[in-house]
């Protein structure tokens, strides 16, 4: 599991990435607005390109999540489904989820509380 780094400073966005077994977890840190949602977009489908068991997107350091971090996550959730690659999504602070749920992404996307959960749901496919 990724250690949380030192939050990133004004529009900074930092992501990390790690591996529990083969499914892929890229932690995103800090604000995903219009200037930063291309680098969450390019590090969710690139992480795809190499198709791992599965993808989580971890946005529990998420501090702002704007109109474009939606984006970014349909795209990513898209690209997993043309690879047959389980892709899901986890949230559990307020920036997060009401922009979540007001789009009804919250229903398009596995969304969970925790990596730990979003990691199992993906193992155990229904």
């Amino acid at each position: 599991m990724p250690t949380e780094p030192v939050p990133p400073l004004g529009d900074e966005v930092l992501i990390q990435v790690s591996r529990v077994n083969a499914v892929c977890v890229v932690a995103i840190f800090g604000e995903v607005d219009l200037v930063s949602a291309g680098t969450v977009r390019q590090a969710l489908v690139g992480e795809l390109e190499p198709a791992p068991d599965g993808l989580v997107a971890d946005l529990s350091g998420v501090t702002f999540f704007g109109s474009s971090g939606l984006s970014a996550l349909v795209e990513a959730d898209e690209r997993a489904k043309q690879l047959s690659v389980s892709f899901a999504t986890v949230a559990a602070r307020r920036e997060v989820l009401v922009p979540l749920r007001v789009t009804g992404l919250d229903e398009l996307l596995a969304v969970h509380p925790t990596v730990d959960e979003a990691v199992r749901a993906i193992a155990t496919p229904d």
